[in-house]
């Protein structure tokens, strides 16, 4: 057979294959149809699955991220307690300072101490600035 026979003969065969599979779809289109639709869901379900796949590891990771920011926040918060009582304390020990500060520089000018006279100015300056 020579090589012109060999592809003609490939050709009606292609042909032959082709005109069977139009005359199938022709006489069964319902059959083609839902081939088609079972297609079109498997791979809508096969998204839908991968889909879950990559939302269960975000969800995840946002999740251990939350734990994490919960753990952070609650040590931030101990921590401002700490320094709020802190500064309650040297707010305190201030007032009780300028309690004895006025005390000694009362004293001071009753007996003419002019750096009881210049810190009773200084409070004076600080007072009105306030």
């Amino acid at each position: 057979m020579t090589f012109k026979e060999k592809c003609s003969e490939i050709k009606d065969r292609i042909v032959a294959k082709t005109n069977s599979a139009i005359n199938y779809c022709k006489e069964n289109p319902v059959v083609i149809l839902e081939g088609g639709a079972i297609l079109l869901l498997s791979g809508l379900s096969v998204h839908q699955i991968l889909s879950n796949k990559d939302l269960k590891k975000m969800n995840s990771a946002l999740n251990r991220k939350c734990h994490t920011l919960t753990k952070e926040n609650l040590i931030l918060r101990i921590e401002n307690a700490i320094s709020t009582n802190r500064n309650n304390e040297l707010i305190e020990l201030c007032n009780q300072k300028d309690k004895v500060m006025a005390k000694t520089m009362s004293d001071g000018l009753r007996h003419g101490s002019p750096v009881a006279a210049q810190q009773m100015a200084y409070k004076r300056q600080y007072d009105l600035g306030r």
